[in-house]
């Protein structure tokens, strides 16, 4: 079988709007689909490290009628612009080590309630500016042995 670099075109196929399908044999076999102007808007490529999919498209929707998940030893996302998540429901993170957040402008958070909890550790907070506290009521040292709240050590499939 040839290599990669020197693969054997199959099939060039033109496609009804004006762009074309192509099928390569070679050490990695090859489905690709070409937009007009001969760009790669998707490639198939099967080889000795299994099956690759590649998409490029000025927009990309996944929609499914009931769940998508993605599963691999690494997942990155990255948004040169924006990234949004939202969810009609629950939305719940399990990190199994460490987690740091590490923002360029401000960071806010805004819900019903708040509640933070350490398990075996200390809570810290450092500022180089004030701070400050806020309530009706403020409560230093107010449950003399907290055992925590019931929601924490819940599992990630538990309802909250």
């Amino acid at each position: 079988m040839p290599s990669c670099s020197q693969a054997e075109t199959l099939t060039r196929t033109p496609l009804t709007h004006g762009g074309r399908l192509e099928l390569e044999r070679g050490d990695t076999d090859r489905v690709t689909v070409r937009d007009p102007s001969g760009e790669v808007v998707l490639r198939i490529e099967l080889g000795a490290d299994g099956p690759i999919l590649r998409l490029s498209a000025a927009h990309l929707e996944l929609a499914a009628s009931e769940a998508i998940s993605m599963v691999a030893p690494k997942i990155s996302v990255s948004a040169g612009d924006r990234l949004r998540l939202s969810s009609r429901g629950d939305m719940v993170n399990h990190v199994g080590r460490h987690e740091h957040r590490r923002v360029g402008g401000e960071a806010r958070l805004e819900a019903a309630s708040v509640a933070t909890q350490t398990h075996d550790g200390d809570f810290a907070v450092q500022a180089t500016g004030e701070v400050r506290l806020d309530g009706t009521f403020v409560a230093l040292n107010d449950d003399p042995a907290p055992n925590g709240f019931p929601w924490a050590s819940r599992d990630e499939g538990e309802e909250p």
